[in-house]
């Protein structure tokens, strides 16, 4: 949803759900903002990139293409105190007296990569994995890997130097990616989310 749409909905439907929505899609655009502001043109940016897979679909928050390889981003907006491990599946997150047990995002990430290592053949080697955490309510309450984030997106992928991809490499794979990703279509978010709301009743 974007921000206008959203702010609309809030307004004329001030439910929990609708400003929900709305913070989702502030968060959205901040982002958005600030990888415009900070990344130079040498990363190409993609954003919401729905990609084929073997049961139906994936969707990934934001794909930079760079000469320094591919970053996947996993944007979170988690609020309270967030409890996990890296190798954990599943991470516990308090806020207040309520408890939930989301999917390790990072786990959620790789997923991600290997679609895009299958879409693109390419090995998962050029990839960089990112889970960043938006929300000023949320707190780390172990110690997590130099990859997962509460600030300091931009300048994280600024800091891989290692050229891993040419020039021609890069419009290579950016053309590529626009002739692999899903179109976002209403139907084709639905069936996505249809998709992901039976795997869910499955677990």
């Amino acid at each position: 949803m974007g921000l206008l749409s959203a702010f609309i909905s809030a307004i004329v439907d001030p439910s929990a759900q609708s400003r929900s929505e709305l913070k989702g899609a502030v968060g959205e655009a901040e982002g958005n903002l600030a990888f415009a502001l900070f990344l130079p043109a040498e990363y190409v940016r993609f954003e919401n990139l729905m990609i084929p897979t073997s049961n139906g679909t994936t969707e990934i928050d934001h794909v930079i293409v760079s000469p320094y390889g591919i970053f996947v981003v996993e944007c979170k907006n988690w609020r309270g105190a967030i409890y996990g491990k890296p190798e954990e599946r599943y991470w516990t997150v308090c806020l207040g007296p309520r408890k939930s047990w989301p999917l390790n995002p990072l786990f959620q990430n790789r997923g991600h990569i290997f679609a895009l290592s299958k879409a693109l053949n390419l090995p998962e080697r050029y990839f960089h994995s990112v889970v960043f955490f938006w929300s000023d309510f949320c707190e780390f309450k172990k110690p997590m890997p130099e990859n997962v984030l509460r600030k300091g997106l931009c300048s994280h992928i600024k800091s891989k130097t290692k050229h891993l991809l040419s020039a021609s490499e890069v419009r290579e794979i950016v053309a590529e990616l626009r002739l692999v990703a899903v179109p976002s279509t209403e139907e084709a978010k639905r069936a996505h989310v249809a998709r992901l709301t039976a795997e869910f009743k499955k677990h």
